[in-house]
C-alpha cells in the first residue's frame, strides 16, 4: 500500500513554510500550507490532512489557542504546535509542542513519528 501522507502547515512566515514544505516533500509527503489561521482551518476541512503543524506565535491573540485546531480529541488529525512557551497552550498533549526557536531535524522526526503512530492506529 502506497500511502502518501498529507500535512498542512499554518505559519505566517513564508520562509518557514517553504523550508518545511521542501523537507517534507523530499520525504514523499503531500503538503498544503496557509499563512493565516482562518485559511488553515478551511484547508483542513478541504484537504483532510493527516497532520497539522501550527505556529501559534503569529496569531495575535492575548491567549493563543492552538490556532483553533482541536489538539485534545481524536476527531481531527494530530496537531503539532510551534511556539515560544508551552504555558500559552496548556491543553496541548505531551509531545505535541515544539519550542521556538527549533531545529528542523527534531521537528521532522516528530512529524514522521506522529504520522507512523496514526497509521498504526488506523490499521
Amino acid at each position: 500500500m502506497n500511502c502518501r501522507h498529507r500535512v498542512l502547515i499554518v505559519d505566517s512566515h513564508e520562509d518557514s513554510r517553504e523550508a518545511l514544505r521542501t523537507i517534507l516533500e523530499c520525504r514523499g509527503m503531500e503538503i498544503f500550507d496557509a499563512a493565516r489561521f482562518e485559511e488553515g482551518r478551511v484547508m483542513a476541512r478541504t484537504h483532510d490532512p493527516d497532520l497539522i503543524v501550527v505556529d501559534i506565535e503569529d496569531r495575535g491573540d492575548a491567549k493563543p489557542r492552538s490556532g483553533g485546531f482541536d489538539t485534545t480529541t481524536g476527531s481531527q488529525p494530530p496537531v503539532i504546535i510551534l511556539g515560544m512557551a508551552k504555558r500559552q497552550v496548556p491543553q496541548v498533549p505531551p509531545g505535541r509542542f515544539v519550542s521556538k526557536p527549533y531545529h528542523f531535524a527534531p521537528l521532522i522526526r516528530k512529524i514522521e513519528s506522529l504520522l507512523a503512530e496514526t497509521q498504526r492506529k488506523a490499521a
